[in-house]
């Protein structure tokens, strides 16, 4: 039995549907408080799953600045608990963990090895959230992801709401990005927990993108599925000029090799999943 945390997350979403495609049995513990222990360890003497997954978090970059005690409390404190149930118990614990745990002063995809350096309360709070878990000693795969998008809420859904109110988009000059769909980080979660990985692992496709690049294909192709074509422009400024509550990462790639050597599957490219996500999701977009 699996256990799945955040199972109403971009993420989360996918990774019910594929586990049950794949015939496996699953929970969800959907709007389940896990920074209550009680209510945790309920749930789990239920279920008595073998496997949890976690991709409950406080996701709002923004509003971490601001909320910062709630922020280290679900993305930090509370995965201390609930790593430390599943070292108890022996409980096979995945984690989902963020690439804004680096400062993106790099010229090279980040590995997992390299010393993280958080610029905001978000990616600290997840850092926290990674070491805790560890220092729990339970079996453990933490799984980071770059910018990741979806037909929800996301990084996609942003860029079309803004350009079908305003007309155009303002993106950060030089700003690099790895973005990874929803369906592709469920799938390579997955192939993950099916060999029993215990590590730190980065999921990210193949190559990377300008910020420019990577809003200049999608709307090209979400214009391309017949529907009434969205006019728009796309201006960049520098890091400097744009207006951030959050500093983010201007670097924001992930070495995705150790998943590979771990799997023996080679990631997509960016453009080519983009593709192949609005084909499949477009016309929720």
């Amino acid at each position: 039995m699996i256990l799945l945390f955040g199972p109403e997350s971009i993420i989360g979403e996918e990774l019910l549907g594929l586990i049950k495609g794949e015939g496996m049995a699953i929970s969800a513990g959907s709007g389940t408080n896990i920074e209550d222990n009680d209510t945790l360890i309920n749930q789990i003497n239920q279920t008595a799953p073998e496997i949890i997954i976690n991709c409950h978090e406080y996701g709002d970059i923004v509003n971490c600045e601001y909320e910062r005690g709630i922020a280290y409390r679900i993305n930090g404190e509370a995965v201390r608990n609930l790593a430390g149930i599943c070292n108890e118990r022996g409980i096979y614990f995945i984690h989902l963990s963020t690439s804004y745990i680096f400062d993106g002063h790099s010229s090279e995809p980040f590995s997992e090895d390299y010393l993280p350096k958080p610029l905001s309360v978000y990616g600290d709070s997840k850092l926290l959230g990674e070491m805790n878990a560890v220092e729990t000693g339970c079996r453990c795969l933490i799984v980071r992801v770059p910018d990741v998008y979806s037909y929800r809420d996301s990084l996609l859904q942003s860029i079309m709401k803004r350009t079908r109110k305003y007309g155009r988009i303002n993106v950060v000059r030089k700003q690099s990005l790895s973005p990874l769909s929803a369906l592709d980080a469920a799938r390579g979660i997955f192939e993950l927990i099916t060999r029993g990985i215990e590590a730190r692992v980065h999921i990210a496709p193949s190559g990377h993108a300008t910020a420019l690049e990577f809003i200049k294909t999608a709307m090209d192709l979400l214009n391309g599925l017949g529907r009434e074509p969205v006019n728009y422009q796309i201006n960049e400024l520098d890091y400097r000029e744009y207006p951030i509550i959050a500093d983010r990462p201007l670097f924001n790639v992930l070495d995705n090799s150790r998943y590979e050597k771990y799997t023996g599957i080679k990631m997509k490219g960016w453009k080519t999943s983009l593709e192949e996500y609005i084909m499949k999701y477009g016309d929720r977009i």
